[in-house]
């Protein structure tokens, strides 16, 4: 008898082992879907142009764009692009210039399957601004492989960025632009890219 409670109360232990691992794998698949911010990517490339959209309202049109055709059943009242654009609108300034909460988890929205849950990219806003992502964007469904983001950050690992790092705030097809590609999870000054080439970005939403 004693040898048959010791052996139960060893399922038990293991059983709530087993438990507490598939929470913490849901957790970072699936949370409250009013208590997040999603990302996600546009479907079209730019190149440091942005195709004439350069400005705030013209790379938040893209994205809001892009929820409308893929996104509408997300429950969000905001639609904005992540991206450096000016020197008073970086991505750090972000709550501050457009009320984005910095308490959410980022959850990515998968590209191929929009309705399907995925992988949660940061805690919360700091974390997300710390420059290393908890999974990369093809773990989570966001991109395909050699896909490239247009971020306008520094090379040097900084989320600020200037003139010289966002294609001359996306009015040029002249110069780099900071990016990143969907296998990184070190995003923040990653590296450079003529701004001739083509490359998508990042929308979130809340």
């Amino acid at each position: 008898m004693r040898a048959l409670l010791v052996i139960t109360a060893s399922l038990m232990a293991a059983a709530m082992i087993t438990l507490t691992a598939c929470e913490a794998v849901f957790d970072r698949y699936l949370t409250d879907s009013d208590s997040v911010i999603y990302l996600f990517r546009s479907s079209k490339s730019y190149n440091g142009t942005m195709g004439g959209q350069g400005t705030r309202d013209g790379l938040d049109a893209i994205c809001i764009g892009e929820y409308q055709a893929k996104y509408g059943h997300l429950p969000v009242e905001n639609v904005r692009a992540f991206i450096n654009v000016s020197p008073d609108d970086q991505m750090p300034y972000m709550p501050a210039l457009f009320g984005v909460p910095t308490d959410r988890p980022i959850q990515a929205v998968s590209a191929n399957s929009p309705y399907a849950p995925t992988l949660i990219l940061a805690y919360d806003w700091n974390d997300l601004m710390d420059g290393r992502l908890l999974a990369t964007l093809i773990a989570a469904d966001v991109a395909e492989s050699s896909t490239s983001y247009w971020l306008g950050d520094k090379s040097d690992g900084t989320a600020i960025g200037d003139a010289s790092s966002t294609c001359q705030y996306w009015t040029s097809n002249v110069g780099v632009g900071g990016m990143v590609t969907s296998g990184e999870t070190v995003w923040l000054g990653f590296g450079n890219a003529s701004c001739a080439n083509n490359s998508r970005i990042l929308c979130i939403a809340w």
